[in-house]
């Protein structure tokens, strides 16, 4: 464009081939309006290409038919993988309208911007745990319990849950302290195991399990499960407890423990900090660096028994489908995933991962003791509420 211009001014030259003076102020004026213009473009597309790179599309300008005032919509839609879930997931994906209304001023028309800040926020599932039930108590929590126990067991352990129902898990039939007590499974591939697990079911209907191959190394799916059952079907306690089978739990003390906490959402238990990966492939609990690259362990309670404010569950459960699973259950749940919810550990020196002595006088202040046979829970209870009660 510039040289067609220059041409055109050329043929108005004088014989000499000198041009006017007049010609060259107009063709440096006219020079610099096209590099004004030029700039301008640069300078809007650059400022387009910037707001597209940051989930932004360019202002539309919309005249108004009805009142021929001009009207500026700007639609802004963002989509981003959540890292951190500290807030109920209902929330997300709902839209927010702000309008703004500019007052006239001398002369100029009123200009009405609307603002849609709707946000699409997703989350990235990486442990959608969608094993079904295979036996289920939906009804477990109908009337609200203020403590909800979930006991991890192995499809073969009758012995062991018999043992608990009839000694600590008695505290279900204690209409004083409001106590709801399952027994968490995954699957057999034992057709007889499987039928007398579902006699057992009929005759207590305290037995919930998932379609996952239960074993020691799918301790961390069982965990989730516990989080996903409580959130589905007994968010309406105040607390939880999760305990393995070979666990003696005094449950007056827990309640006690857990009455004094003021924190909306925590988790109680023995507290270990600091503790690093095993490295040695000969150990049970040998950890390779392709599955945990951090030098030590998030701060985590013991997985014997732990227990928790049923308001942290959901902030657990979701952390727990974001993050990768980990077979360590403890670390995972209560390290990996509290840390990503936010929720915070708090320690109890009423738990333990120990063995105490089963007697009543080592559980009169306590409030867990682990591996411990049936007959172990039988003499603890027994010496712990005879009456009268032991002389310690």
């Amino acid at each position: 464009m510039i040289t067609i211009a220059m041409m055109d001014t050329l043929k108005h030259t004088d014989t000499k081939g000198a041009l006017s003076w007049s010609h060259m102020v107009k063709m440096s004026r006219f020079g610099q309006l096209l590099a004004a213009i030029f700039f301008l473009c640069l300078l809007v597309n650059g400022l387009i290409f910037v707001l597209r790179l940051n989930g932004y599309n360019p202002v539309v300008i919309v005249a108004d038919n009805a009142s021929s005032v001009p009207r500026i919509q700007s639609k802004i839609q963002s989509s981003r993988t959540l890292q951190q879930s500290s807030t109920d997931n209902d929330s997300q994906n709902k839209t927010s309208t702000a309008s703004v209304l500019e007052s006239e001023t001398k002369g100029k028309k009123n200009i009405t911007v609307k603002i849609d800040t709707s946000t699409k926020s997703t989350i990235q599932i990486v442990n959608p745990h969608n094993f079904p039930y295979l036996v289920n108590e939906a009804d477990m929590c109908k009337e609200a319990p203020e403590l909800i126990i979930v006991v991890c067991t192995g499809v073969k352990n009758v012995k062991e849950r018999q043992a608990i129902r009839e000694t600590w898990g008695t505290y279900v039939k204690d209409p004083v302290h409001k106590t709801k007590v399952v027994f968490l499974l995954g699957a057999t591939d034992s057709m007889d195991m499987q039928k007398n697990l579902l006699n057992e079911s009929k005759t207590y209907r305290d037995i919930v399990q998932e379609n996952f191959h239960d074993s020691y190394r799918n301790l961390s799916l069982k965990s989730v499960a516990m989080l996903k059952w409580v959130k589905t079907y007994c968010i309406s306690a105040k607390y939880l407890l999760k305990a393995d089978d070979d666990m003696y739990i005094n449950v007056p003390n827990l309640l006690t423990s857990l009455r004094k906490r003021k924190e909306e959402k925590f988790i109680l238990g023995f507290i270990f900090v600091g503790a690093r990966p095993v490295q040695d492939k000969r150990s049970k609990w040998y950890t390779p660096l392709n599955e945990f690259d951090e030098k030590t362990y998030p701060r985590y309670t013991s997985g014997t028994s732990y227990s928790m404010s049923v308001k942290a569950v959901p902030d657990l459960y979701a952390a727990s489908q974001q993050i990768k699973l980990f077979w360590l259950e403890d670390i995972y749940i209560t390290g990996l995933c509290a840390r990503k919810a936010g929720v915070h550990q708090y320690h109890d020196g009423g738990f333990t991962f120990m063995r105490r002595k089963p007697t009543g006088c080592d559980f009169k202040s306590a409030v867990t003791g682990h591996n411990y046979k049936p007959e172990d829970l039988y003499k603890i209870h027994k010496e712990l509420y005879s009456s009268p009660p032991p002389k310690c």
